[in-house]
């Protein structure tokens, strides 16, 4: 009889192991044997002696196993099961040997990056101990070839318990070496299974990925979008009011119907995913394809618990050759939810069989053009995975993000991310957007910097006389789409002293000067004279070009505004500074008299005719001196401010 027996300083971190391997392997016995559980739920399983879908037990409080579906009409079963273990225990029949779903599965389990555990050489009964050392070296010499090069491998027997209890404890061993997922992380849970209890409605159960959710907590069912609550949990065969990442769980859900969940969804903390259907990946060709996968080429995507249809969109080239990899993106048939760093595999459209797979690298990018280096360049800094050069990219492709945001995609921790940040902003590739913890790519500063120095270049030289060019002139002609973050970028350039300002509201470039000759400095004294001697009668630029007998009178006047010596109305008609404060006074003298006041009122107080009144008036309109209610005016809101 099996020893259940648990060994002493028992797992404190949840721990999920998964089985693989061929059909008739024994994979399902072994389990039962580890934990007193049958793991085939199904009558039709335990008639046919095969494990169809996947199967739980638990080896412990902390310790859960995930049996597997070896038979390769269920893989995607498999594959479901495998997207969400720790650790592996990969079943090899001692009578049969390495066989084609033994490959296959210990291929799926590299592709979604489960590299440690153990191997069982199982029915260890049927065979001599000569056969038994024969089969051990064969699986010893293949397993060089694999990622469980370093596994140990344990000979057993289900039936009698031979060496059940060393495989229990290399398990236990193996699941005290796990680390505890940050507390921060958000919910994250792949749904493999949904029915209905009665008396309860809706009831769910996945692997929690990351986070921790409790009772009446809300969360959102993706990709559908649509927000639940939490009604009861249970874990490892326990009803609790927490559950963190690591554990098996079942979660009962409130106000949904069954109609409305799958295998395949996802639970997440509301907002936290955006599911879509296009996915930026680095891409491996399994050397046991021995074909080159295709741009354009059709395939069946496996996420998480998710089957999917989907096309390659190779990014560099037409194809990627066996045993190498590649960027693309997919292109799905379905939206899916997943997260920055989920393990995919993808098998073939018809026969089924597992061809690739590989790693998310931007769950939610946009449409990228083919065979572009500065586009390989960012996915290959994406690929290389530390933060840096993770959240420096991020940046690069948000062009506005909130360090919050930023945590929130690349699924790190908040105050990881802030200590990880001085390096990319010390070098200018993520530029802080003032106070408010908002951040925008170096790259999209630097392009704005050269598009806004060339303008100022073609303005100085085109305006020579003028102090600088309309704060607003400036962001329309450096537009980057995005009104606030051109506004936010133009703010930065003036903190760094690449522009400065030009009065309240002129920007120039620092290294320009305004150079008046002697003469046209005369000139504009002149000028300024004859507006100040005018007052609200003002000669225009016309009569005092003819006058002066000068041609570039405009240039002169533009000089005058921009040092705020004059007032330009219209376009065409030039107020002195003074008289137009002079005409401020006059309205609040006329207030304190009126509640509203006419265009006559106006006129006779500046002694002036209509010809000049109404273009001031409309202009004490647009500064909110005044506020026009059908022939009236009334006082606006700055009038009295300082």
């Amino acid at each position: 009889m099996a020893d259940t027996s648990l060994p002493d300083n028992t797992p404190q971190v949840p721990v999920i192991f998964g089985t693989a391997g061929h059909i008739d392997h024994g994979k399902s016995a072994l389990v039962k044997a580890l934990t007193g559980t049958d793991p085939d739920r199904f009558q039709e399983e335990k008639e046919r002696g095969i494990t169809i879908d996947i199967g739980f037990a638990f080896l412990s409080a902390n310790v859960a196993i995930i049996d597997v579906p070896g038979h390769e009409r269920f893989i995607k079963n498999m594959v479901a099961g495998a997207a969400t273990v720790d650790y592996a225990v990969l079943v090899i029949a001692a009578d049969d040997g390495i066989m084609p779903q033994t490959r296959e599965h210990m291929e799926i389990l590299e592709l979604l990056g489960c590299t440690n555990g153990i191997v069982a050489l199982t029915k260890a009964d049927k065979v001599d101990e000569e056969w038994l050392e024969l089969i051990t070296d064969e699986v010893k010499q293949y397993l060089q070839e694999t990622a469980f090069r370093d596994a140990p491998v344990f000979v057993c027997d289900s039936l009698s318990g031979r060496g059940i209890a060393s495989i229990k404890g290399a398990l236990f061993e193996l699941a005290r070496q796990k680390q505890m997922t940050s507390p921060s992380a958000g919910f994250f849970m792949p749904i493999d299974r949904a029915f209905t209890m009665k008396g309860h409605g809706v009831v769910v159960t996945g692997s929690i990925l990351s986070g921790t959710i409790q009772t009446d907590s809300a969360l959102e069912l993706l990709p559908q979008q649509k927000t639940v609550r939490v009604r009861r949990i249970q874990s490892h065969g326990r009803e609790v009011p927490v559950a963190s990442a690591g554990q098996r769980t079942a979660l009962n859900i409130a106000d949904l119907s069954l109609s409305d969940v799958h295998r395949g969804m996802v639970l997440a903390t509301p907002g936290s995913i955006q599911p879509g259907m296009l996915l930026d990946v680095h891409l491996l060709n399994l050397s046991s394809h021995q074909k080159p996968l295709m741009h354009r080429q059709r395939v069946r995507f496996h996420i998480g618990t998710a089957e999917v249809m989907a096309r390659l969109h190779m990014l560099d080239g037409n194809q990627i050759t066996p045993g190498e990899w590649g960027f693309a993106q997919i292109l799905l048939e379905a939206p899916v939810a997943t997260r920055r760093t989920s393990r995919f595999v993808i098998r073939q459209y018809s026969p089924a069989l597992t061809i690739g797979g590989g790693e998310v690298l931007d769950p939610s990018p946009a449409k990228h053009r083919r065979n572009r280096p500065e586009v390989i360049a960012g996915l290959q800094r994406l690929s290389d995975g530390t933060l840096s050069n993770l959240l420096t990219e991020a940046v690069h492709q948000a062009h506005r993000i909130s360090i919050g945001k930023l945590a929130e995609k690349l699924d790190a921790d908040l105050e990881d991310l802030k200590r990880e940040l001085a390096l990319p902003i010390e070098a200018g590739e993520v530029i802080p957007l003032g106070t408010e913890d908002i951040l925008a790519s170096g790259k999209d500063y630097r392009a704005w910097i050269a598009k806004a120095t060339t303008v100022l270049n073609d303005f100085h030289t085109t305006h020579p006389l003028r102090s600088g060019i309309k704060h607003q002139e400036l962001i329309n002609k450096c537009s980057t789409g995005d009104a606030k973050l051109s506004e936010e970028l133009l703010h930065v350039a003036l903190d760094g002293n690449v522009l400065r300002a030009a009065g309240d509201e002129f920007l120039a470039l620092p290294s320009f000067e305004i150079n008046l000759s002697k003469k046209d400095q005369k000139l504009a004294d002149t000028i300024e004279k004859m507006l100040l001697d005018s007052g609200c009668r003002t000669p225009s630029a016309q009569e005092l070009g003819h006058t002066l007998k000068i041609k570039h009178i405009d240039t002169l006047l533009e000089y005058l505004v921009c040092q705020n010596r004059a007032v330009c109305i219209q376009g065409k008609f030039f107020f002195h500074s003074s008289t137009i404060s002079r005409a401020r006074e006059h309205l609040q003298n006329l207030f304190s008299e009126n509640k509203s006041i006419t265009i006559g009122q106006i006129k006779d107080s500046l002694n002036s005719t209509r010809k000049w009144i109404i273009p001031l008036a409309g202009y004490f309109d647009s500064i909110d001196w005044t506020k026009r209610v059908d022939e009236q005016r009334l006082p606006g809101k700055k009038l009295y401010e300082p």
